[in-house]
């Protein structure tokens, strides 16, 4: 995918996060840079730094682990954000090992670089911190609600409300992400006779 289609996405998904902050927008695309990662690959810069991600193509995992075998405690799909998040909100978050786990392209900007950028109106960057600290809240409250359920309930939470999960996400990866063996959720599936619910 070229840039201005990669950059277009970001965009996009400004605007419907209402994160669209005009000129400081355009300065910070300005500031991305284009990476690209193989399957398995660990998502790491050649000069380590903190950096946020935008997922142009691709499944990203993350675990607390440096560990591949570990299970997964994030998965991100395409066409959402990822990475040091926080340093950025400066909150006591437990360290994330990102790893692609299909061919993945992104878009990164250093958190230097964009809070140099929305500094300068203090508002915009109040709006973006809110906006990831929620999405983060959002993620853990996930994990903490599967941590509670068996398989069959894990599946149909999903199923109810995160999908995309369930239809983007390779079962091996899923597997990790729910705590069971790649096994066991293949027999959960085959016992829902690969039915979705009918609700």
């Amino acid at each position: 995918m070229d840039l201005y289609r990669r950059r277009l996405q970001v965009k996009k998904y400004a605007f419907q996060n209402d994160l669209f902050f005009g000129e400081y927008f355009h300065e910070i695309l300005l500031h991305t840079k284009a990476l690209s990662f193989k399957e398995f690959q660990k998502i790491v810069l050649p000069i380590p730094s903190p950096h946020l991600f935008f997922i142009n193509k691709g499944t990203v995992a993350g675990t607390y682990d440096t560990n591949t075998d570990k299970d997964w405690y994030r998965i991100i799909l395409k066409g959402e954000i990822f990475g040091d998040i926080a340093e950025l909100l400066d909150i006591p978050f437990p360290k994330i090992h990102w790893f692609a786990i299909s061919q993945v392209e992104v878009l990164a900007v250093s958190i230097e670089k964009l809070s140099a950028a929305l500094g300068r109106n203090p508002e915009n960057l109040k709006i973006l911190h809110h906006h990831l600290s929620q999405m983060e809240t959002g993620r853990m409250g996930m994990l903490n609600i599967l941590s509670k359920l068996n398989v069959r309930q894990k599946i149909d939470f999903l199923e109810l409300n995160f999908p995309e999960l369930l239809i983007q996400t390779k079962y091996a990866d899923l597997a990790k992400l729910l705590g069971v063996s790649r096994q066991i959720l293949s027999r959960e599936l085959n016992n829902k006779r690969q039915l979705p619910n009918d609700k």
